[in-house]
Protein backbone atom coordinates (compact mmCIF):
# COMPACT_ATOMS: atom_id res chain seq x y z
CA UNK A 1 0.00 0.00 0.00
CA UNK A 2 1.43 2.98 -0.84
CA UNK A 3 0.31 6.47 -0.19
CA UNK A 4 1.63 10.19 -0.58
CA UNK A 5 0.58 14.11 0.26
CA UNK A 6 1.72 17.06 -1.19
CA UNK A 7 1.90 20.71 -1.03
CA UNK A 8 0.66 21.65 -4.89
CA UNK A 9 -1.69 25.25 -5.08
CA UNK A 10 -1.02 28.30 -3.25
CA UNK A 11 -3.92 30.20 -1.83
CA UNK A 12 -4.44 32.75 -5.15
CA UNK A 13 -4.22 29.08 -7.14
CA UNK A 14 -6.75 27.28 -5.14
CA UNK A 15 -9.38 30.68 -5.54
CA UNK A 16 -8.85 30.28 -9.35
CA UNK A 17 -9.95 26.66 -9.37
CA UNK A 18 -12.70 27.72 -6.70
CA UNK A 19 -13.97 30.57 -9.83
CA UNK A 20 -14.40 28.11 -12.55
CA UNK A 21 -16.53 25.86 -9.95
CA UNK A 22 -18.98 28.34 -9.42
CA UNK A 23 -18.97 29.48 -13.28
CA UNK A 24 -19.38 25.64 -13.79
CA UNK A 25 -22.20 25.46 -11.35
CA UNK A 26 -23.98 28.78 -12.74
CA UNK A 27 -23.63 27.36 -16.30
CA UNK A 28 -25.24 23.81 -14.90
CA UNK A 29 -22.30 21.98 -16.38
CA UNK A 30 -21.23 18.52 -15.11
CA UNK A 31 -18.02 18.73 -12.92
CA UNK A 32 -16.18 15.57 -14.44
CA UNK A 33 -14.97 14.19 -17.73
CA UNK A 34 -11.78 12.33 -19.15
CA UNK A 35 -8.68 14.64 -20.31
CA UNK A 36 -6.13 13.04 -22.27
CA UNK A 37 -2.41 13.58 -20.92
CA UNK A 38 -1.87 15.02 -24.05
CA UNK A 39 -4.28 17.64 -24.49
CA UNK A 40 -4.13 21.39 -24.59
CA UNK A 41 -6.01 22.70 -21.41
CA UNK A 42 -8.74 24.96 -22.27
CA UNK A 43 -9.61 25.63 -18.43
CA UNK A 44 -7.66 26.40 -15.30
CA UNK A 45 -9.53 22.97 -14.37
CA UNK A 46 -7.50 20.60 -17.10
CA UNK A 47 -4.71 23.44 -16.88
CA UNK A 48 -4.30 21.95 -12.96
CA UNK A 49 -4.63 18.30 -13.94
CA UNK A 50 -1.78 18.62 -16.48
CA UNK A 51 0.02 20.22 -14.47
CA UNK A 52 -0.21 18.30 -11.19
CA UNK A 53 -0.27 14.51 -13.00
CA UNK A 54 3.11 15.74 -14.76
CA UNK A 55 4.56 16.77 -11.23
CA UNK A 56 3.58 13.20 -9.83
CA UNK A 57 4.80 11.68 -12.53
CA UNK A 58 2.28 10.68 -14.18
CA UNK A 59 2.62 12.47 -17.70
CA UNK A 60 2.57 9.01 -20.20
CA UNK A 61 -0.64 7.68 -18.33
CA UNK A 62 -3.20 8.05 -21.41
CA UNK A 63 -5.33 10.10 -19.34
CA UNK A 64 -7.50 10.88 -16.30
CA UNK A 65 -10.67 10.79 -15.26
CA UNK A 66 -11.45 13.84 -13.11
CA UNK A 67 -14.72 14.96 -10.76
CA UNK A 68 -15.22 17.81 -8.32
CA UNK A 69 -17.54 17.13 -5.05
CA UNK A 70 -18.87 20.74 -3.63
CA UNK A 71 -21.89 19.51 -2.01
CA UNK A 72 -20.49 20.06 1.68
CA UNK A 73 -19.67 17.25 4.62
CA UNK A 74 -23.18 16.03 5.83
CA UNK A 75 -23.50 13.11 3.28
CA UNK A 76 -19.95 12.00 3.22
CA UNK A 77 -18.91 9.57 1.01
CA UNK A 78 -19.53 5.55 1.94
CA UNK A 79 -16.77 3.05 1.49
CA UNK A 80 -15.77 2.02 -1.84
CA UNK A 81 -13.38 1.55 -4.76
CA UNK A 82 -12.51 3.57 -7.49
CA UNK A 83 -13.31 1.40 -10.93
CA UNK A 84 -14.93 1.56 -14.07
CA UNK A 85 -18.67 1.51 -12.78
CA UNK A 86 -20.73 -0.08 -16.04
CA UNK A 87 -18.07 -3.42 -16.36
CA UNK A 88 -18.46 -3.82 -12.24
CA UNK A 89 -22.45 -3.83 -12.62
CA UNK A 90 -22.40 -5.85 -15.48
CA UNK A 91 -20.12 -8.63 -15.34
CA UNK A 92 -18.61 -7.79 -12.03
CA UNK A 93 -14.93 -7.21 -12.66
CA UNK A 94 -13.27 -4.54 -10.77
CA UNK A 95 -11.02 -2.78 -13.20
CA UNK A 96 -9.32 0.36 -11.08
CA UNK A 97 -7.11 3.37 -11.91
CA UNK A 98 -3.76 2.87 -11.60
CA UNK A 99 -3.99 5.71 -8.73
CA UNK A 100 -6.25 7.68 -6.91
CA UNK A 101 -5.79 11.26 -6.09
CA UNK A 102 -7.83 13.86 -3.84
CA UNK A 103 -7.05 17.66 -4.11
CA UNK A 104 -7.94 19.47 -1.01
CA UNK A 105 -9.94 23.02 -1.91
CA UNK A 106 -10.73 23.76 1.72
CA UNK A 107 -9.57 22.99 4.99
CA UNK A 108 -12.71 21.66 6.95
CA UNK A 109 -14.74 18.48 6.95
CA UNK A 110 -13.74 15.18 7.54
CA UNK A 111 -10.94 13.15 6.30
CA UNK A 112 -10.20 10.62 3.77
CA UNK A 113 -10.19 7.20 4.86
CA UNK A 114 -8.12 4.95 3.02
CA UNK A 115 -7.35 1.05 3.94
CA UNK A 116 -5.34 -1.74 2.19
CA UNK A 117 -8.53 -3.87 1.69
CA UNK A 118 -8.53 -4.33 -2.21
CA UNK A 119 -10.30 -6.75 -4.63
CA UNK A 120 -7.91 -9.67 -5.88
CA UNK A 121 -7.77 -10.21 -9.39
CA UNK A 122 -10.59 -7.73 -9.97
CA UNK A 123 -13.29 -9.87 -9.00
CA UNK A 124 -15.80 -8.28 -7.18
CA UNK A 125 -16.88 -11.30 -4.82
CA UNK A 126 -13.17 -11.54 -4.02
CA UNK A 127 -11.18 -9.12 -1.76
CA UNK A 128 -8.43 -9.00 0.44
CA UNK A 129 -10.12 -8.73 3.61
CA UNK A 130 -7.73 -8.62 6.50
CA UNK A 131 -7.37 -4.37 7.17
CA UNK A 132 -3.26 -3.50 8.08
CA UNK A 133 -2.86 -0.01 7.24
CA UNK A 134 -5.95 2.66 7.69
CA UNK A 135 -5.04 6.54 6.59
CA UNK A 136 -6.61 9.02 8.04
CA UNK A 137 -5.83 12.33 5.27
CA UNK A 138 -7.44 15.48 6.69
CA UNK A 139 -8.32 18.37 4.57
CA UNK A 140 -6.04 20.95 3.96
CA UNK A 141 -6.20 23.38 1.17
CA UNK A 142 -3.51 23.16 -1.33
CA UNK A 143 -2.75 19.52 -0.49
CA UNK A 144 -3.48 16.38 -2.67
CA UNK A 145 -3.22 13.02 -1.47
CA UNK A 146 -2.23 10.42 -3.75
CA UNK A 147 -2.62 6.56 -3.08
CA UNK A 148 -3.19 2.99 -5.00
CA UNK A 149 -6.19 3.04 -7.20
CA UNK A 150 -7.26 -0.31 -6.03
CA UNK A 151 -7.71 0.45 -2.10
CA UNK A 152 -11.25 1.01 -0.18
CA UNK A 153 -11.65 4.35 0.51
CA UNK A 154 -14.29 6.71 1.69
CA UNK A 155 -15.57 9.99 3.79
CA UNK A 156 -17.52 9.39 7.04
CA UNK A 157 -20.30 11.89 7.58
CA UNK A 158 -19.87 15.13 9.04
CA UNK A 159 -21.38 18.71 9.10
CA UNK A 160 -23.25 19.28 6.38
CA UNK A 161 -22.78 23.06 7.25
CA UNK A 162 -18.91 22.31 6.38
CA UNK A 163 -17.65 23.54 2.96
CA UNK A 164 -15.95 20.17 1.97
CA UNK A 165 -14.44 20.79 -1.58
CA UNK A 166 -12.14 18.19 -3.22
CA UNK A 167 -11.06 17.83 -6.60
CA UNK A 168 -10.47 14.13 -7.85
CA UNK A 169 -8.06 13.09 -10.57
CA UNK A 170 -7.92 9.13 -11.21
CA UNK A 171 -4.08 8.24 -13.02
CA UNK A 172 -5.42 5.21 -15.94
CA UNK A 173 -2.76 3.77 -18.70
CA UNK A 174 -5.67 2.81 -20.96
CA UNK A 175 -8.48 4.69 -21.72
CA UNK A 176 -10.51 1.80 -22.76
CA UNK A 177 -10.04 0.55 -19.51
CA UNK A 178 -12.47 3.55 -18.17
CA UNK A 179 -15.83 4.13 -18.41
CA UNK A 180 -15.61 7.63 -18.46
CA UNK A 181 -14.98 9.20 -22.01
CA UNK A 182 -16.25 12.37 -22.80
CA UNK A 183 -14.65 15.57 -22.05
CA UNK A 184 -16.12 18.44 -19.94
CA UNK A 185 -17.62 21.09 -21.87
CA UNK A 186 -16.33 23.76 -19.60
CA UNK A 187 -13.96 26.61 -20.79
CA UNK A 188 -12.69 29.89 -19.32
CA UNK A 189 -14.46 32.81 -21.16
CA UNK A 190 -11.81 34.67 -19.87
CA UNK A 191 -8.33 34.73 -17.88
CA UNK A 192 -9.24 33.75 -14.28
CA UNK A 193 -6.86 35.66 -11.79
CA UNK A 194 -7.04 37.12 -8.23
CA UNK A 195 -4.56 39.60 -6.74
CA UNK A 196 -3.77 38.64 -2.60
CA UNK A 197 -5.38 41.85 -1.57
CA UNK A 198 -8.89 40.26 -2.89
CA UNK A 199 -8.46 36.89 -1.00
CA UNK A 200 -10.47 36.95 2.08
CA UNK A 201 -9.26 35.24 5.44
CA UNK A 202 -10.65 33.73 7.76
CA UNK A 203 -12.38 35.23 11.31
CA UNK A 204 -11.51 33.18 14.41
CA UNK A 205 -14.06 32.58 16.79
CA UNK A 206 -14.06 30.60 20.46
CA UNK A 207 -13.39 27.24 19.82
CA UNK A 208 -15.49 23.99 20.82
CA UNK A 209 -15.22 20.70 20.26
CA UNK A 210 -17.96 17.98 18.77
CA UNK A 211 -16.91 14.35 19.03
CA UNK A 212 -19.08 12.54 15.75
CA UNK A 213 -18.48 9.03 15.33
CA UNK A 214 -15.95 7.91 12.75
CA UNK A 215 -15.00 4.30 11.15
CA UNK A 216 -15.84 0.82 13.16
CA UNK A 217 -13.20 -2.07 12.13
CA UNK A 218 -14.34 -5.73 13.98
CA UNK A 219 -11.50 -8.20 14.57
CA UNK A 220 -11.50 -11.42 15.56
CA UNK A 221 -11.13 -10.38 19.36
CA UNK A 222 -11.89 -6.93 19.32
CA UNK A 223 -13.47 -3.94 18.02
CA UNK A 224 -11.72 -0.02 17.43
CA UNK A 225 -14.08 3.04 16.93
CA UNK A 226 -12.23 6.27 15.92
CA UNK A 227 -13.81 8.89 17.35
CA UNK A 228 -12.98 12.08 15.12
CA UNK A 229 -13.33 15.83 16.66
CA UNK A 230 -14.84 18.51 14.65
CA UNK A 231 -14.46 22.31 15.50
CA UNK A 232 -17.10 24.55 15.75
CA UNK A 233 -16.46 28.34 15.03
CA UNK A 234 -13.36 27.89 14.43
CA UNK A 235 -10.89 29.21 10.92
CA UNK A 236 -9.97 26.48 8.44
CA UNK A 237 -6.84 26.58 9.69
CA UNK A 238 -7.36 25.48 12.98
CA UNK A 239 -9.82 23.22 12.37
CA UNK A 240 -6.98 21.55 10.54
CA UNK A 241 -4.24 21.75 13.45
CA UNK A 242 -6.43 20.67 15.93
CA UNK A 243 -8.21 18.01 14.37
CA UNK A 244 -4.70 16.06 13.95
CA UNK A 245 -3.83 16.49 17.57
CA UNK A 246 -6.59 15.68 19.49
CA UNK A 247 -8.33 12.57 17.61
CA UNK A 248 -8.83 9.75 19.73
CA UNK A 249 -8.93 5.97 19.06
CA UNK A 250 -11.14 3.73 21.83
CA UNK A 251 -10.83 0.02 22.16
CA UNK A 252 -13.18 -2.36 23.25
CA UNK A 253 -13.20 -6.22 23.26
CA UNK A 254 -17.13 -6.23 23.75
CA UNK A 255 -20.52 -4.04 23.17
CA UNK A 256 -20.29 -2.92 26.93
CA UNK A 257 -17.03 -1.54 26.81
CA UNK A 258 -17.71 0.01 23.80
CA UNK A 259 -20.60 1.74 25.35
CA UNK A 260 -18.35 2.97 27.97
CA UNK A 261 -15.96 4.47 25.55
CA UNK A 262 -18.62 6.05 23.99
CA UNK A 263 -19.39 7.59 27.87
CA UNK A 264 -15.57 8.01 28.46
CA UNK A 265 -15.58 10.29 25.52
CA UNK A 266 -17.93 12.42 26.22
CA UNK A 267 -16.25 13.38 29.55
CA UNK A 268 -13.02 14.07 27.93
Amino acid sequence: MSAIKKYVLKESEVDKLLIAIDNMNAKDINKQGWLDSKAKPKSVIEKYIIEVMKLLGHADADGYEWWIHDYGDGQGNNPHYDKNETLAEEKGIIKSPKFATVTYLSSSGQPTNICDIKPKNDNAQDVVEECNYFIWSYPKEGNIVQFDGNLLHGVPPGNPNDDRITFMINVWDKKEDCDVEERCLYEDEKDISLTDSEIKHPTRDNIDVDYNEGAVFVGNECAYQLQIPTLKNASKEEDFYIARKIQKVYVATNEEEFKKNQEKLKND
